[in-house]
């Protein structure tokens, strides 16, 4: 065999030395990479778990948990309580129910649904590709910067924000889909929060409100429906024809004071 031989038989097996350790580097990249996301997420659960301690240490029940990125809502039905945490708080700050005095719902900046003590609700609705609760008043863009609830609560001088969405998000992805769909769950929570009979009573509607003539052919929601398909639907109506303006805008008044 000549030298030469050798020589190319040394260089292949260096080659071959090379990329296994290339490999065994890259294996040991991801196993520490998975051994710091799973120390971070045990960090984090550890967090958690410690302010759910101090919460209950002050006598909060936790009934309900809406959980969506940075943010957690806690509920207590049977002492009409709620608190709202974000990551890294350790120290929970109890609210009444009746201590909401109104939330707001801001797509870029625009308001898109406000409700306040009174049950009043501002703002159109419209129900978009994923059936969500969107602005209708509104110029549509196809990415969403910032999708934020902003609350105002007896206690907190400057309000309160939950920041669903902080940057620019194409509104057909998964990322705005679950924000959207976390504000709902949110928003529900709120209006439960505001309707709680002891808050105090409500205004009285006037008793023509529901009882405005409309078509026939109407599409109100019987008693356990479900009001967001309603609203589909008579959009769908009012987009073919079916319904007039006028009847639209009666029906839809009267779907919103169902939410």
């Amino acid at each position: 065999m000549k030298s030469s031989d050798y020589v190319m038989i040394l260089i292949q097996i260096a080659v071959y030395v090379l990329i296994a350790a290339l490999i065994l580097r890259g294996i040991k990249t991801r196993r520490k990479r998975k051994e710091a996301e799973a120390a971070a997420a045990a960090a984090n659960k550890k967090k958690e778990t410690l302010f759910d301690i101090a919460l209950m240490e002050q006598g909060f029940v936790i009934d309900k948990r809406v959980v969506y990125g940075n943010y957690a809502l806690y509920l207590d039905n049977d002492h009409k309580q709620w608190c709202l945490k974000k990551t890294g708080d350790l120290s929970p700050t109890v609210y009444r129910f009746s201590d909401l005095r109104a939330f707001t719902l801001n797509d870029n900046g625009e308001v898109i649904v406000s409700r306040d003590t009174t049950g009043m609700i501002v703002g159109a609705l419209m129900f978009g590709v994923i059936g969500a609760v969107i602005g209708a008043n509104r110029t549509e863009t196809d990415t969403c910067s910032k999708l934020e609830i902003h609350m105002e609560v007896a206690g907190a001088d400057s309000g309160m924000d939950v920041v669903l969405i902080g940057g620019p998000t194409a509104r057909y992805t998964d990322k705005y889909k679950e924000a959207v769909e976390a504000a709902q769950k949110m928003m529900a929570s709120f209006a439960y929060m505001q309707d709680d009979p002891d808050n105090g009573p409500k205004p009285q509607r006037l008793e023509t409100e529901d009882k405005q003539e409309a078509d026939p052919g109407a599409v109100l929601p019987a008693e356990g429906e479900d009001i967001v398909e309603k609203m589909r639907q008579l959009e769908e109506q009012k987009a073919n024809g079916t319904i007039s303006e006028k009847d639209y805008e009666i029906q839809r008044g009267i779907l919103l004071r169902r939410i």
